[in-house]
């Protein structure tokens, strides 16, 4: 059994200044499937660790799992590092406090103007 100290997933944004220069991704990731994977995946490739800015429950869109059950479901894969619990869907907020090196977003929103 190790006795390595895991370091938590589960961020907010009084972590931030520790996890400048990471890659972010954004999304509600209520269920998982291959295409989430693939995503994640690619975002991950793309630097040393990767950032999920996981949408609230207090968004316009209600999910049919909460935060807490989507963020333990993100938690497990390995390609995960850290997850930011948003209290709604402020990307803008997260990518101010973080700084990403890069932020990589789903194909909904290539003709999103923001």
């Amino acid at each position: 059994m190790s006795t390595r100290k895991a370091r938590s997933k589960l961020l907010t944004f009084d972590d931030a200044q520790s996890w400048q220069n990471k890659i972010l991704t954004f999304g509600h990731f209520s269920s998982i499937h291959p295409g989430h994977i693939r995503y994640l995946r690619h975002a991950s490739s793309l630097g040393s660790e990767l950032i999920v800015a996981l949408i609230g429950d207090n968004s316009s869109v209600r999910y049919p799992f909460s935060q807490v059950e989507r963020a333990n479901s993100l938690a497990l894969l390995d390609i995960v590092s850290g997850i930011l619990l948003l209290n709604g869907d402020e990307l803008d907020k997260a990518i101010e406090y973080f700084e990403p090196a890069t932020v990589v977003l789903g194909i909904e929103y290539k003709n999103n103007p923001d």
